[in-house]
């Protein structure tokens, strides 16, 4: 395996669910009380937009079909579009 380039990322995002389309990184992170969904600009890293999901939520992976993004949320065990 050979390294070809990397990109920079958010240290602090524990990334649960990651999806390059039209452009951009679409991004799941997980953590307790502070998951969020962001659409991320490739080149820089910089979060472009970002919903933070309530902290009841913890978010997990996520798709994207037909321009929607189906977002799962674990425990409640949802599927946010």
């Amino acid at each position: 395996m050979k390294l070809v380039r990397t990109y920079p990322h958010d240290p602090h995002a524990f990334t649960q669910g990651l999806e390059y389309y039209g452009g951009y990184l679409y991004e799941s992170t997980g953590i307790a009380g502070q998951s969020t969904l962001r659409k991320v600009a490739l080149d820089t890293g910089q979060v472009i937009q970002k919903v933070s999901l309530p902290s009841e939520y913890f978010g997990e992976g996520l798709t994207i079909f037909r321009g929607k993004i189906y977002h799962y949320v674990a425990v409640e065990k949802r599927v946010r579009l």
